[in-house]
């Protein structure tokens, strides 16, 4: 197993294991640009498990923020 990170490309693939996730079809268009939009944010971190064949076979989202009722820095992190 390899983690790299998400690029463009890698758009399809997530938007598919994202809907498996959810149990549900995502606006494939919104998709897009929120995620686009996301990997440009140096708040958010998108990494790609891929298997020994380069498959893509996981997701990790990693977004930081900082919450008033926290007040501090959190993280959220989705794994797929």
């Amino acid at each position: 197993m390899v983690f790299r990170d998400a690029f463009e490309n890698d758009l399809e693939k997530i938007y598919t294991l994202i809907c498996e996730l959810e149990k549900s079809i995502l606006n494939f268009k919104d998709f897009n640009r929120v995620y686009l939009d996301n990997l440009e944010d140096k708040n958010i971190y998108y990494i790609i498990a891929e298997d020994e064949e380069k498959e893509i076979v996981g997701f990790i989202s990693l977004h930081i923020q900082k919450l008033l009722h926290h007040v501090a820095l959190c993280v959220r992190l989705v794994v797929v």
